[in-house]
């Protein structure tokens, strides 16, 4: 099984991405990075608004009761609800043996 570890978006140091701020869903990774995704009508499928999901390179399924209006059908998560922010995860912390 491949460390999951190696898909996470890493901030590296001096990484203006280190910043924990939103950022338009249109510049999340799509190369199955996780990251952290807000889906502001996912209540209405009776899903979290905030979910740690995927990117993937090719839109998926999308319930439509879950597009903000004005937005597109697009959906480049591994969730069925439209994203319209995204941000990276934090590091992990350190956990003494």
């Amino acid at each position: 099984m491949p460390d999951r570890m190696n898909f996470v978006h890493k901030v590296q140091p001096g990484d203006v991405r280190a910043e924990m701020k939103w950022r338009p869903i249109e510049s999340a990774p799509r190369d199955g990075t996780l990251f952290i995704a807000y889906r502001p009508l996912a209540k209405k499928s009776h899903d979290p608004i905030i979910k740690v999901v995927r990117g993937t390179p090719t839109s998926n399924h999308l319930w439509e009761c879950t597009i903000p209006k004005g937005m597109d059908d697009s959906n480049y998560t591994d969730g069925a609800c439209k994203a319209t922010h995204w941000m990276p995860l934090p590091e992990l912390p350190e956990v003494k043996k």
